[in-house]
């Protein structure tokens, strides 16, 4: 589930930094993960993930299929962000723009 963190104090407030790899569909997976963040409530969470899903699939995906597991997943990621009160950093100051880091000549 972490690949790794860190938890550290900037300017007098803690901060916990996680990487996290998500499987393409497991069913359990967000909410343990949402379990196992809440329990480090004193620090402001700082993600880096390959979540494996995708928030809007019209941005966040450059072919648009629909595949019932990745759509529940995409619902899942969905809800963990709005539990855990989480945003996409990157939707914040590019909210239209489709841009991927995933490229595959295959696909």
């Amino acid at each position: 589930m972490f690949r790794a963190y860190i938890k550290t104090i900037i300017a007098g407030k803690k901060f916990a930094f996680i990487s996290i790899y998500a499987p393409h569909f497991d069913a359990n997976f967000f909410s343990v993960l949402t379990t196992t963040l809440l329990r480090v409530q004193d620090c402001f969470l700082i993600i880096g993930a390959d979540m494996n899903a995708v928030v809007d699939v019209s941005l966040d995906r450059s072919c648009v299929q629909n595949y019932p597991a990745s759509s529940l997943s995409s619902i899942d990621l969905c809800k963990f962000m709005s539990d855990l009160n989480l945003i996409d950093v990157y939707r914040i100051f590019y909210p239209t723009k489709r841009q991927y880091t995933f490229y595959s000549a295959r696909h």
